[in-house]
């Protein structure tokens, strides 16, 4: 039995190219661009502070110094701060549930309170860790039902900022 000929491996590679292009095509043909669920949800161009917490009878009022918020951007993109430290994400939606996903987190070395900054801090964390959360929005108010607990947001529309503005902006030397 001799070696193939030149021409069988040819015809056989250009099989087999032609197999994986056609996989190829098929799989991208059928994937469809969707709007962003946040979007479609009301949570998207928004920044949402952070107002109380409750966990069970108990209710704490965040105070706005806390400067607790998250964003969610048309395309999805999750930014925020817990309170201490800043972080930023993926925001995945499906229906109702609001899951954050590969979170990055810049820890600024905040010092316990053992006040509301470690209670706003703490009702971050599954949320941040990945868990997937209830959201329900109704008349500028979001309640996120996480683990034990309810966080309730308040809404500030995000304005874009221009060019014009940035260049209107005064400036000191």
């Amino acid at each position: 039995m001799g070696h193939p000929s030149s021409r069988a491996l040819l015809t056989a590679a250009g099989v087999i190219v032609t197999v994986i292009l056609a996989g190829c095509q098929a799989s991208t043909s059928s994937i469809k661009p969707t709007t962003s669920a946040a979007r479609a949800s009301g949570l998207s161009g928004v920044r949402w502070t952070l107002v109380k917490i409750s966990k069970g009878q108990q209710v704490v009022v965040v105070p706005a110094s806390l400067d607790s918020w998250f964003e969610i951007s048309a395309d999805s993109k999750a930014i925020g701060r817990d309170g201490c430290s800043t972080f930023g994400g993926t925001a995945e939606m499906v229906g109702s549930a609001l899951t954050l996903r590969d979170v990055a987190i810049a820890a600024n070395g905040c010092l316990p309170d053992h006040g509301p900054r470690d209670l706003t801090r703490e009702a971050w964390k599954p949320l941040l860790a990945g868990q997937s959360a209830s959201t329900s929005v109704v008349s500028g108010t979001l309640q996120v039902v996480i683990a034990d607990r309810t966080l309730t947001f308040s809404d500030v529309p995000i304005k874009p900022r221009s060019d014009a503005t940035v260049a209107a902006t005064p400036t000191t030397s």
